[in-house]
């Protein structure tokens, strides 16, 4: 199983001073439709279009709520001047009782944004099209003085989606429990 295959990496990766601080392990998905059709209904009562009609952008976001709301705001209007309509969010349940304390110094907030995987950009593919947006976001954001240590695009897809951090192999399945 993935899981297993991954703590077996544990040698290929370092870690910090601190045992329990690694230098980053994560899961590339198949994107999760059923989890997150039951999840999102659960948890807010919506309904995503069918699985391809939507996209995931799992981002690390500031843990300051004014600056994580400023970098919302300009992701979803960035998305809708390419055609793409903002859906939802998702808080990611995050558990960092594994964490070292130089990783929780740093630990970010983690959410999904959920999102129409179509824009106007009908002539490229929908993960070409995620791609340019995605660069769009991170230009603007530059703009206003936000770098990737503020705000950082784990993945923005239609098909997978990315479940990383500043882990060990052994503490992703823990730190993340979807």
């Amino acid at each position: 199983d993935a899981l297993k295959m991954l703590a077996r990496m544990s040698h290929r990766g370092a870690c910090g001073c601190e045992e329990n601080t690694g230098d980053g392990a994560g899961m590339l998905c198949a994107m999760p439709d059923s989890f997150f059709s039951s999840v999102l209904m659960d948890e807010q009562s919506f309904r995503l279009p069918p699985i391809g009609e939507y996209a995931v952008g799992q981002a690390f976001l500031p843990r300051d709520e004014a600056q994580r709301t400023k970098a919302k705001c300009i992701m979803e209007r960035v998305a809708a001047k390419l055609g793409h309509d903002s859906l939802t969010w998702r808080s990611v349940p995050t558990n960092n009782r594994s964490l070292g304390k130089s990783a929780v110094a740093v630990e970010p907030i983690v959410e999904q944004w959920f999102l129409s995987s179509r824009g106007i950009k009908e002539a490229l593919d929908t993960e070409q099209q995620l791609f340019i947006l995605r660069k769009f976001i991170e230009a603007e954001l530059a703009l206003v003085g936000m770098g990737e240590d503020d705000v950082y695009f784990c993945g923005l897809s239609s098909a997978t989606v990315v479940y990383k951090g500043q882990l060990t192999p052994e503490q992703v399945p823990e730190y993340y429990p979807d």
